[in-house]
């Protein structure tokens, strides 16, 4: 699964036949269940406070190549990932071209 496949417009929370994820539409907010992601370049992320998902500070932390990412959800034009068990969020546009799916 591909990044462009994260932004699709399916309805429901289901897997395939190949174990891939598919995502869950809650009006803006796209949540995906059992996917893990890995990343093929380094991004800058905000991290989020765990409790209320909204940014601790503007300081921004470099996630590496090679980094594994669960619990992606889309919200408006930000991605909220789980890094390390720890919240982060990036512009949308970011992180599109740095995802793959692992199965």
């Amino acid at each position: 699964m591909r990044a462009e496949s994260v932004h699709g417009s399916a309805v429901g929370s289901r897997t395939s036949e190949a174990g891939q994820a598919y995502p869950e539409r809650n009006g803006k907010r796209i949540e995906w269940a059992m996917a893990k992601f890995e990343l093929t370049k380094s991004i800058e992320a905000v991290k989020l406070n765990p409790r209320t998902l909204r940014p601790l500070s503007s300081v921004k932390h470099t996630i590496p190549y090679g980094a594994v990412l669960e619990k992606l959800t889309l919200d408006r034009d930000m991605q909220q990932f789980h890094y390390l068990g720890e919240p982060f969020e990036c512009p949308e546009e970011d992180i599109k071209s740095a995802l793959h799916a692992l199965s």
